[in-house]
Parts: structure tokens; C-alpha cells; sequence
């Protein structure tokens, strides 16, 4: 362990250090003053029986003693192992602040008891998890820090692991009735209170879980169930009340194993064999060697499609292909060349259910970043062309065409919906790179989509849909015009009032989260890297909020108008019913 003492500036201490030299090591310092990094000091290395002072705990945090700092006598930086950074005077904290927030991993948006949010719905919570292990609940309103949980076993940031959320339950009534679940792929699931940031539950698995699926089965308190696959093929339902509930409906249950290098594709359906739930591998798919997995896209759990149908110019009904359970899958291929291996970007569009080809798509000389948009009937990918040196989006739509096979219930074991009859693809030249891209969402979905997109220079730029259309035309026609189609251009353009963080710079955006609000009119929207930024949209404008120069007056006064001349007029039609049964 090295401890470290500031030679040029006791106000200044290093936090880490960059490169060697001749006259000492240097490093980025932090100004204690506020705790922000200020330039470059050169310092040296404390002797062993000064360290004493870095065995510290900071306020019940277990101290990471290979990055406790002493600067000076009673000065000490101190950083623990949950990611908090204090620096402290004797025993008063001057600054603390937590950098695990720069590692967040994943991310949900959970929905507030009535009496605690807004009657728009905006005010949420947002529970964050980070690489180190710790658990944040943030709101959404204010941008404070309602909560936080630190589980050591939780950590990722070897790599090695992954962990995911799952919203269990969303309560109107209680905050301690709403539920989350973390999976952490070493075996561990905690189920804790989103509101209140409380640890209801910590179970931990004999084995390391190989995939998890969620439920419709429901407990007594309404609480959604997940079922676990292990890596020894072991099957586990939590919470473990929900197990009989599950096996009732255990064969409408499947689950796809996905390995991105090598990249490998097993689907698996479930079945009760000497009273107990046990895996059946039902297909795979295969993938040539040479390519590797890069991205993937399910559609979420709980979609709204609003329409079914495209209606046409020509007053014709186009039928989407809404399937559920297709999965998007985007490959790397690589040619065995060692010199100038060629690239290629493959889109898979598979069936999670009978692991079916349901629609492929091949672009040759191209390569990653990569990002990927999977929704309704249409999936909306970008990739970086290795031959023309630029970003390019390409959009796909399926249709079932001019006739619907099934207007009740899809099924992917029904042979008529194996394959989309008619497809649109289109490309289109994005003038700068991608960090991350996600669509809008909304409470019923009847809302136009747009597509929010994260730049490299640190923008939010919002896409509306509909320059993303594959079936926008070369030529136009009115029959085009009239169902609201525009031209076909190759570039799409970057206008500077479609970006929704305005002068506000998001740095190194990993991904973007979307919720919807009980207006329909709004989604909600959460980028986050190393910054966070959260904000609202309205895609199609707020069709359902009364504008601020409203004329409440006029509408009042007109209002009362019409019912006093109501009154009146069937006052005068009494008086001249009276007088002509007197006549």
C-alpha cells in the first residue's frame, strides 16, 4: 500500500497518478476546498510507520486501505470501499462525495404511491446500481439522493460479473408495498423497497445463474415473480412462494441463452419432471464462427401498441407485424485475414420461441460502435461503414400485409406467423457517432415515436420517427402525401432545436433510460454516464395540457352564458306552453 503526501501544496492532495519522472510522480490533485480536480502536483511516497493515520472508517464505511491518502498531520483522503471520496480535518468532514455514481451499470424508473408524486406522474425514482456494488435511489424532481444500499457481493467491475433490475411491483397505495429485484449473475438476488431503499430479502444460489426470465404469476401482495436458470441447468423461482403459481403454467414459460463470443444462441422451454421444474433445450440457432455478438434488443415486457395497422394513402390498412417474442440480435464478422481483416455488421431477427429466422439483414465493410432500437414492428440500428468512413442508420419495418391472420392473439407456434410477408429497409447517413439510442415511450402508446440519440460531443438529439420511415418514398406521390409521408433524403440532419439538453454538455453517455408519465402526451427520459441528465418530452406535442395564455376567462364567461340562456329559454318555454293551454 502506498500512502502519499502533497510536496508543492498542503491545500492540494493527488488522487492518482499519471506518469514517472526525473524529478518526482505526478498526478491529478483535488482542491479540498470543494472537491473538484485541479491540475497537476508532484509529490512522494509517506515512510511505512507514517501510515497510520490511512486505517480509518468514514462514518460505518468499510475503508479500501489501498486508497487512503495522508496528506499532512490530521489531513487525511479517504476512499471507501462502497466508492465514497471524503476528505477530513481531525474528525470534520470537509467535502464528501460519491464517485460510484460514474459507473452505473444498470438503471430503473419506478412509479411513486399517489400521495407521494405529482398528478402528472413526472415525480419518480430513479434506482441506479453501480459497478462497485451499491444501490441508489435518486428522484427524479430534485435530482437528490433519496437512498443508497452497498452490498459488496453486487460488484462488476472485474467484468467477470453482470446484474440486472426487475420491477417486481409498482404500488398506488403504499411505499412499502412497491418492490425491485437485483439478479446478480454470481447467484445473489436481493429484493429491496425502490421508495425507501430497504432490504427486504437477500437469498444467494448454490450456482451462478445462467439467464432469468419474469413472470405473469403474481403473489398474494401482487408481487411478480422471476425463474432463474443456473449454470448447472438447476431451475429456481423467487420469491419461492410463487412456485406453485408458476408450475401450473410452467410449459408457456421460455427462455434464450445467449453467449456473444463464441457467439452461440439456445432457446429452452420449461416442464415439471418427478416434481420438479427442469429445462428442455427446443432449439438453436447457429451463427458462424467468425462473428461474435455485439448487441441485442428484446422488446419490453409491458409494450403498448396502439394501432395494429398502417392506414395507406390510398384509405388501404397495411397490417404490422407485432411479434413479441422476436429477439434482435447484431453480429461482428471478421475475415481470417491477419493483415486487413474485412468487417461486416449482421442483423438476425430470431424468434425466442422456436428459435425461427424470421428476417436477416447483411452490410458488408462495416464494424462497430454499434446501438440498436427494438420495438412495435420496427427495429432502428446504427453501425460505422468501414468503406464510405461514416455512421450510418439503418430502419426496418415487417408487415403481415393487407390482410391480418390473427386479430386476437399472436402465437409463434401458429405456422401463418412464422414470417412477415413484406419488409422495408432503408439506410440513411448520420453526419456524427452514437453513443447510445433509445425510443420515446408513453402510457398507452398512442403517441408518435421519436428516437433519442447520445453524441460523442455530448448532446441529447431528439429524431422524430418519421425521418427514420423505410418507406419513405423517392418520388412522391399524393397518395404519399396523404398519408404523411416525406421524400427520401440519405442524410438525416442534426438540427440544433432538436437537442433536448440545450447548452448543457452530457460527457461520455453510456445509455439512456425512457419512461412514461401519466400524461400521454409525455415520456420521461434519463441519460447517464459520466454525467447524469434527466428531462421531459412531448413527441406530439401536450395535446392533453391546457397552454399557459389558456383564456380561462372567455371559456368561464361563455360557460355561464350558456347556462343562463338555458335557464331563461326554458323559462320561456314554460310561459308560452301556460299560455297556449289557456287559449
Amino acid at each position: 500500500m502506498s500512502v502519499l503526501k502533497s510536496s508543492d501544496d498542503h491545500r492540494e492532495y493527488l488522487i492518482r497518478s499519471s506518469c514517472n519522472g526525473d524529478s518526482g510522480k505526478r498526478s491529478q490533485i483535488w482542491n479540498p476546498q470543494n472537491g473538484l480536480l485541479s491540475g497537476d502536483a508532484k509529490y512522494q511516497e509517506m515512510a511505512e510507520d507514517e501510515m497510520a493515520e490511512s486505517q480509518l472508517a468514514d462514518q460505518g464505511h468499510m475503508v479500501d486501505t489501498s486508497k487512503a491518502f495522508k496528506i499532512r498531520d490530521e489531513l487525511n483522503l479517504i476512499v471507501t470501499q462502497d466508492g465514497k471520496v471524503t476528505f477530513k480535518s481531525r474528525d470534520e468532514v470537509i467535502w464528501s462525495r460519491d464517485e460510484s455514481l460514474a459507473s452505473v451499470t444498470a438503471v430503473e424508473i419506478v412509479k411513486l404511491p399517489e400521495d407521494m408524486r405529482d398528478k402528472f406522474g413526472m415525480k419518480k425514482t430513479i434506482v441506479l446500481l453501480t459497478e462497485n456494488g451499491k444501490l441508489f435511489g435518486m428522484d427524479t424532481f430534485t435530482g437528490d439522493v433519496n437512498w443508497s444500499l452497498f452490498d459488496s457481493d453486487l460488484a462488476t467491475s472485474n467484468n467477470k460479473f453482470t446484474a440486472s433490475l426487475k420491477v417486481a411491483k409498482q404500488s398506488d397505495e403504499s411505499a412499502s408495498e412497491s418492490r425491485i429485484m437485483v439478479v446478480h449473475s454470481n447467484g445473489i438476488v436481493l429484493s429491496i423497497n425502490p421508495v425507501t431503499g430497504d432490504l427486504i430479502d437477500k437469498k444467494r444460489l448454490p450456482a451462478s445463474i445462467k439467464q432469468v426470465v419474469q413472470t405473469e404469476a403474481q403473489s398474494d401482495d401482487d408481487i411478480r415473480g422471476i425463474i432463474i436458470l443456473d449454470t448447472e441447468n438447476n431451475v429456481h423461482v423467487y420469491p419461492d412462494s410463487l412456485e406453485d403459481s408458476v408450475r401450473q403454467y410452467i410449459d408457456k414459460y421460455y427462455i434464450t441463452i445467449v453467449e456473444k463470443y463464441p457467439a452461440s444462441l439456445e432457446g429452452y422451454k420449461f416442464r415439471i419432471e418427478n416434481n420438479k421444474i427442469v429445462p428442455k433445450l427446443v432449439w438453436t440457432f447457429p451463427i458462424n464462427s467468425t462473428e461474435r455478438i455485439v448487441n441485442l434488443s428484446i422488446k419490453k415486457i409491458d409494450e403498448e401498441v396502439h394501432s395494429p395497422a398502417r392506414v395507406l394513402g390510398d384509405r388501404g390498412i397495411l397490417y404490422k407485424y407485432v411479434n413479441p417474442n422476436v429477439i434482435a440480435i447484431m453480429t461482428q464478422g471478421t475475415t481470417n485475414e491477419v493483415c486487413s481483416p474485412e468487417y461486416s455488421i449482421n442483423i438476425y431477427l430470431v424468434d425466442g420461441v422456436t428459435g425461427a429466422l424470421v428476417h436477416s439483414v447483411h452490410h458488408p465493410k462495416s464494424r462497430g460502435p454499434s446501438n440498436m432500437v427494438h420495438s412495435e414492428n420496427w427495429l432502428v440500428y446504427s453501425y460505422f461503414s468501414t468503406k464510405n468512413r461514416r455512421t450510418e442508420v439503418s430502419s426496418l419495418e415487417l408487415f403481415e400485409g393487407v390482410t391480418q391472420v390473427n386479430s386476437s392473439a399472436f402465437s409463434s407456434l401458429s405456422r401463418s406467423h412464422i414470417k412477415p410477408k413484406l419488409i422495408e429497409h432503408k439506410s440513411f447517413i448520420f453526419p456524427s457517432g452514437i453513443n447510445a439510442m433509445v425510443d420515446t415511450v408513453t402510457l398507452r402508446g398512442m403517441t408518435h415515436r421519436h428516437i433519442i440519440v447520445a453524441l460523442p460531443s455530448g448532446g441529447l438529439l431528439e429524431i422524430p420517427k418519421i425521418f427514420l420511415d423505410p418507406r419513405r418514398p423517392m418520388t412522391m406521390l399524393l397518395e404519399h402525401r396523404e398519408e404523411g409521408l416525406i421524400p427520401y433524403m440519405p442524410e438525416l440532419p442534426i438540427p440544433s432545436e432538436s437537442m433536448i439538453n440545450y447548452d448543457q454538455s452530457l460527457m461520455a453517455v453510456r445509455r439512456i433510460t425512457t419512461s412514461p408519465a401519466i400524461l400521454e402526451s409525455t415520456s420521461l427520459v434519463f441519460a447517464y454516464g459520466l454525467d447524469f441528465f434527466f428531462t421531459r418530452v412531448t413527441p406530439s406535442k401536450t395535446f392533453d395540457i391546457l397552454k399557459d395564455d389558456f383564456d380561462h376567462i372567455l371559456i368561464t364567461g361563455v360557460l355561464i352564458f350558456l347556462v343562463v340562456a338555458s335557464y331563461v329559454s326554458k323559462l320561456l318555454a314554460q310561459r308560452k306552453a301556460l299560455h297556449a293551454a289557456w287559449k
